[in-house]
């Protein structure tokens, strides 16, 4: 995979700008949901959004991709150019705008997801450079300047996501294909600025990690 250029604001080290852009990524069972809504309480000033979503054209796109009868039966190729086309949307419509007007973002997932699902997960390793060159169309330089990652293995994700229930056509697939996502997100992840958090101690000790590194970060 070639490099997508991480941070190009550089606003993790100029703290005196509030605009940042931070997304929280995490495979099945990593605990990824209940951060985000502790997040929200600690930062309420910020823009809390997600992905695939985040804005209403792509909140229609989000049902399609996630809960359609037809979905679990998309390729990998058609899952991702829908995906792309949320996030324009996105970007369009609440990412850009908060970053221009100074706020903080924190979305829930991001272009990490979709190499780990779309390109490794669904094994479409052939549009490695169709994915860097849709990426670099759709989002130019908005790139977030972090991602956290909440590490857990991939065992022991599931486990804990068929405990909860809710599942949507993701979930369901089998354990090679979320070890092959797992195996994504580290190797998108590796050409990124990145941090993570290990996932599998307490839920609590993880919200307090995540929030030490959301400070660190000039929030």
């Amino acid at each position: 995979m070639q490099k997508i250029k991480p941070a190009l604001r550089g606003i993790l080290y100029d703290m005196s700008r509030k605009e940042i852009f931070i997304v929280i990524e995490g495979g099945e069972g990593s605990g990824k949901t209940s951060v985000l809504e502790h997040l929200k309480g600690l930062f309420s000033d910020a823009v809390h959004t997600r992905e695939p979503g985040g804005s209403g054209y792509a909140e229609e796109l989000r049902s399609l991709v996630l809960q359609s009868q037809y979905a679990k039966n998309a390729d990998g190729l058609t899952q991702l150019l829908l995906m792309y086309a949320a996030r324009r949307d996105h970007l369009n419509h609440t990412i850009i705008p908060a970053l221009e007007m100074g706020k903080r973002v924190i979305s829930d997932r991001f272009a990490a997801s979709s190499w780990a699902y779309n390109i490794c997960g669904q094994e479409q390793r052939h549009l490695e450079e169709f994915f860097n060159t849709l990426h670099i169309q759709v989002v130019g330089k908005w790139d977030p300047d972090a991602y956290i990652f909440l590490d857990v293995p991939v065992e022991v994700g599931i486990a804990r996501r068929k405990s909860a229930g809710g599942e949507d056509h993701f979930d369901q697939r089998k354990l090679d294909f979320h070890q092959r996502v797992y195996n994504g997100y580290k190797e998108f992840l590796a050409g990124q600025t990145h941090r993570c958090v290990d996932a599998t101690q307490s839920l609590e000790k993880v919200k307090a990690d995540v929030e030490d590194l959301i400070r660190g970060m000039g929030i």
